[in-house]
């Protein structure tokens, strides 16, 4: 460990140079060039914190409320937290320190969690950060397997892989004792000499992190690994230690299916292939909101590219076998994970802040809210559309966050009185974990604009809702305006959820304000007094 704020596994270079990294840098890993890389707002000034120095890298709570208030201290505008929690935000002491900074204007942005795609996974519930969930990007890095069996049967197969080749002999892990291919308490399960350096071992993702397989792999001689989900999973580009693919489930019971049904099977891995891949895909890691969000507002707050994200590595990493951080000497790695998806938002947030010096927290949070794009984004089975339990409110788009007209934004003073009824606060979007038929909300919108405006508003809802709202908002420059949000649901089964928008345009600037609700019966308390004398 380096006794500084210097990062020993990758994880802090590579989120701070995905927000605020230079442009026009050359990137390149195990000798594969992948061309020039930015961070989403360049040449902004970064200053680390080293929150997470225990044990193995473990992040005591008090360590990052300390962290958090030195960065108030010190004036920043943004923070990324890379790191889970806040589940309970207001008991949780590194949640109410980023309440302290939201209260002196600092913008924080937290990863949703890597628990998906369950329902009720997200973390960091707080209302005062902006929770990012992660989507796939339309750049990917393929692999190509290829095979042959000794009868002349073929088979190829793609996946993911940063680069390296490798051809050889195919062999089971499993067959020489361990389908996963991984550490038992820190110990290779193969001894040195059990592979050798022709020889492409498979084994199963699970248990211990995807680059120490390929760390024991060529520690017991082997010359390449395939790595394959056994359910639906992400497909990771790691900076693995000898030639690796990483396949999906299907393609992965193809290859097991073909090598048992073979014998002497050949063949070779290729990596390190830029490819046009389907962007907008919900990451299966990717934590989700759900039904159980008691406290009113709904989580995650909007979506990033958080797969294969190329960006920073540092060249002496601590634990490189344990922590995941690959190879030594690379400058550059692709990464997953919601992780990866803040500190698009965190970056995002410090161009708005570089636009509007005078924004708070809340009005950055909502420009980058009722600007994201919902259009077309899919769940991880690349068919099913995915809802705002998924994304939030979108995936950023940043073409119109710095113009959004106007902005929702609630204060710290009331996310503090209403703990527990948040959908009452001014959040740029509405959630009602307990709809009991019919209910009425106010929003307040702040113009943003030098002119007296008029916002048109549509509501696309399904057909057991109705959601009544004023057919126009008139908003006089820089001043507010509270309109009502009355919801009718009283034909929605109980136990269900429901998913609308209300969008808002005025010329050609348009808000996208989702709105949720969970029907369910509140609990009616009643009290009476018996006199029997009257």
């Amino acid at each position: 460990e380096f006794d500084s704020a210097r990062d020993s596994d990758g994880h802090g270079s590579h989120t701070s140079s995905t927000a605020a990294g230079n442009a026009g840098v050359e990137a390149g890993i195990l000798g594969t060039s992948f061309g020039m890389v930015s961070g989403i707002a360049p040449r902004a000034h970064i200053v680390m914190y080293r929150a997470c120095g225990g044990p193995t890298g473990s992040c005591f709570q008090s360590d990052s409320a300390a962290a958090v208030e030195q960065a108030i201290l010190d004036g920043v505008d943004v923070l990324n937290f890379s790191i889970g929690g806040g589940a309970s935000p207001y008991s949780d002491i590194v949640s109410l320190a980023f309440l302290s900074a939201y209260e002196n204007g600092v913008f924080v942005a937290c990863s949703a969690g890597n628990s998906g795609p369950g329902a009720n996974t997200v973390g960091h519930r707080e209302p005062w950060t902006t929770t990012v969930a992660a989507t796939t990007q339309s750049r990917s890095f393929e692999g190509q397997i290829e095979l042959t069996a000794d009868n002349g049967d073929t088979l190829s197969l793609a996946g993911v892989s940063i680069g390296g080749s490798v051809t050889g002999d195919f062999v089971l892990g499993a067959d020489y004792g361990d389908p996963l291919c991984g550490s038992i308490d820190g110990v290779n399960p193969f001894a040195p000499g059990t592979f050798t350096g022709d020889q492409i071992v498979v084994c199963q993702r699970g248990i211990v992190a995807r680059v120490e397989k390929s760390a024991n792999i060529m520690a017991a001689g082997g010359g390449g690994l395939v790595l394959y989900n056994p359910t639906v999973n992400s497909l990771n580009a790691d900076n693995h230690f000898i030639p690796t693919v990483h396949i999906d489930d299907a393609a992965g019971t193809t290859l097991l299916d073909f090598l048992a049904t073979h014998t002497g099977v050949v063949g070779s891995l290729e990596g390190g292939i830029k490819v046009y891949g389907q962007g907008d895909v919900m990451a299966a890691f990717s934590s989700r909101g759900g039904s159980e969000q008691e406290l009113g507002i709904s989580k995650p707050d909007i979506a990033a590219p958080g797969v294969n994200v190329m960006a920073g590595q540092t060249p002496m990493p601590a634990f490189p076998f344990l922590s995941g951080a690959g190879a030594p000497g690379q400058y550059f790695q692709a990464l997953g994970g919601t992780s990866m998806s803040s500190p698009h938002i965190a970056g995002s947030a410090a161009l708005l802040t570089a636009m509007h010096p005078d924004w708070t927290p809340g009005q950055i949070k909502s420009a980058l809210m009722t600007n994201a794009w919902a259009g077309g984004i899919i769940k991880e089975d690349s068919v099913t559309p995915a809802d705002p339990f998924d994304y939030g409110s979108g995936r950023v788009d940043l073409n119109e966050a710095g113009t959004p007209g106007a902005t929702f934004s609630a204060t710290a003073a009331d996310f503090i009185a209403h703990q527990h009824d948040l959908w009452n606060t001014n959040y740029p979007s509405l959630y009602l974990p307990v709809m009991p038929g019919m209910m009425t909300v106010q929003r307040t919108l702040h113009s943003e604009l030098a002119k007296n405006a008029v916002w048109k508003t549509s509501v696309d809802a399904p057909v057991d809702v109705t959601i009544d709202v004023p057919t126009t908002i008139m908003v006089k420059a820089g001043q507010d305006e509270t309109f009502d949000i009355t919801i009718d649901a009283r034909h929605v089964p109980l136990g269900e959820t429901r998913h609308a928008t209300l969008l808002l345009t005025h010329k050609s600037m348009s808000l996208r304000f989702p709105i949720t609700i969970v029907r369910e019966q509140p609990v009616v308390v009643l009290e009476k007094i018996c006199t029997p004398a009257t």
